[in-house]
């Protein structure tokens, strides 16, 4: 078995039917058989060499080309031909030692149709083929004239067909000169015939069975594979390379093995509930490498059943995402953060706004929402530069992220302007700390380069539901407060007047329709 050490345990299994399918095929020493002991004793020698053949791992063609020498052997005179039938439906060259090279090329890739020789008659028929004279039968009129340069005179054709009824290949005796066989020796063809049949079955099995292997083993995606008792039974290369994990290490354990932490208990019970009534299951988990690495993963979970229907395994099968969800973390910061200071920008803002707002309604809280720009800050920047300027609005954000509370909100919507919504207030009380610790570090020296820079900040506040205004106009509001703190000498805040705005509105409502009114007033003098 060394030459085939994938899957080799299935094989040998595999092996060991061997014996059990001669015995089923065929009947050795009674009934159908009157010959000689000695010619029964090579019968068994060559079922017991081609069995050998095939459980130490021997190709096919080797194999096939033993049992035609041996069968060559066992019928003086004869010459072994074995053909079998490839996936166009053609019938291609398996073994033929004995026959000249240029017969064998004519006949490699032979029509399976009647009258078409002896070999292509009988894979068409399925029926046994006796051409007791190539000279004179019908069905070698186009082969006739390669047969007789090769020196053959007559053929005779055992097609071998498997449990579906399909034509494997032939089994062909050639001999120079006319002959009929005896009822004992299509016996013993028929015989030899189902041993190249079980030989070709059998590699055909084994074929499948290492090609399933090699696909397990060479698939991209991670496969594990566990009994109904979820103990691991085997994993392949991939899922080696995904989670560090060798064979070794996970054969035999759980695959909890991986869990990340990340996934409660719950999720893996609405998983396994999902696998029990579905046979299946496929989501998103986040897992953990050997190296103690956390990585994403797509994974699917079947259920795998016996004839009977019973579950005998379960097969994972998973994706290493990391990268991709990495890549969405990237789109969706460049989508709802800005850049610089990684804080909200006017996309994420706006849903916080609107989260909030609708938060305090059901609350019934307050949501202060500010508005500030840094004083002194354009002077620096010009002078500077902008990567010195660029830092200290770093700075500015990390100080104003660490004097509001948590689960409050600051913004950068622009240049020095940023906007805060602190949301679930019982009171203006708990508003007046908050702006006298941002006026507070705003106001303290940034070190930047050795250097020390000194700014202060302008701030307006308006309070929802108490200006009970959309989103828009209850930042345009903020804006207009902080626009008088600016007014009122900086390093200040004021708070908006719902009732001073509402009495500004109508001054300026009555002074644009002072010009229509005086116009009236002409028209009537």
């Amino acid at each position: 078995m060394s030459k085939y050490r994938h899957g080799s345990t299935i094989i040998g299994r595999l092996s060991l039917l061997l014996p059990i399918m001669f015995e089923r095929s065929f009947v050795i020493n009674r009934y159908w058989w009157n010959r000689s002991q000695w010619e029964q004793e090579d019968v068994l020698a060559i079922k017991n060499h081609i069995l050998g053949m095939l459980t130490q791992g021997e190709s096919l063609f080797i194999t096939l080309q033993h049992l035609a020498h041996m069968t060559n052997a066992l019928y003086p005179g004869a010459r072994c031909s074995i053909l079998l039938r490839d996936e166009t439906g053609r019938l291609r060259l398996g073994a033929a030692p004995s026959l000249p090279d240029f017969y064998n090329k004519v006949i490699d890739g032979l029509e399976i149709a009647p009258q078409v020789g002896s070999c292509g008659t009988a894979a068409y028929t399925g029926q046994r083929v006796i051409a007791e004279d190539i000279l004179t039968h019908p069905y070698w009129v186009s082969f006739r004239e390669i047969a007789l340069r090769a020196g053959l005179r007559s053929c005779w054709s055992q097609p071998f067909i498997d449990s579906s009824n399909r034509v494997l290949g032939t089994f062909a005796l050639y001999y120079a000169e006319p002959h009929r066989p005896s009822s004992e020796e299509i016996r013993l063809t028929h015989y030899l015939t189902n041993l190249a049949k079980i030989a070709i079955e059998f590699k055909k099995a084994q074929d499948e069975i290492l090609l399933q292997a090699s696909i397990f083993d060479n698939a991209l995606a991670g496969i594990a594979l566990t009994d109904t008792y979820h103990h691991i039974v085997r994993v392949n290369r991939a899922f080696t390379e995904i989670t560090g994990f060798p064979a070794e290490d996970v054969v035999g354990k759980n695959p909890g093995i991986l869990n990340s932490g990340l996934q409660d208990k719950s999720f893996y019970q609405k998983m396994w509930k999902t696998i029990r009534d579905r046979g299946c299951w496929r989501g998103e988990v986040w897992n953990c490498k050997k190296n103690g690495e956390f990585y994403a993963e797509i994974l699917s979970i079947s259920t795998i059943k016996n004839p009977q229907g019973d579950i005998t395994h379960y097969l994972g099968i998973f994706t290493d995402i990391t990268d991709i969800k990495h890549a969405q973390e990237r789109l969706e910061s460049l989508a709802n953060f800005d850049p610089l200071t990684q804080l909200p920008n006017r996309l994420l803002l706006a849903d916080r706004l609107r989260q909030s707002i609708a938060c305090v309604q059901r609350e019934n809280k307050l949501l202060a929402v500010g508005f500030m720009d840094l004083d002194k800050f354009k002077p620096i920047n010009d002078q500077y530069g902008h990567d010195i300027g660029d830092r200290l609005l770093i700075e500015v954000a990390h100080r104003l992220n660490g004097a509001v509370r948590s689960g409050d909100t600051v913004a950068r919507v622009g240049g020095d302007e940023f906007v805060l919504l602190l949301a679930n207030l019982n009171d203006m009380g708990e508003l007046y700390p908050v702006i006298d610790r941002i006026l507070g570090v705003i106001a303290a020296p940034f070190r930047i380069q050795e250097t020390d820079f000194h700014v202060t900040t302008s701030l307006g506040f308006t309070v929802y539901p108490l200006d009970d205004a959309d989103q828009h106009n209850l930042l345009r509001h903020a804006d207009l407060a902080m626009y008088e703190a600016k007014q009122a000498g900086r390093n200040c805040f004021h708070m908006f007047d719902t009732l001073l705005d509402q009495q500004q509105h109508i001054r300026h409502q009555k002074l644009e329709r002072l010009p229509q009114t005086l116009n009236q007033n002409e028209s009537i003098a």
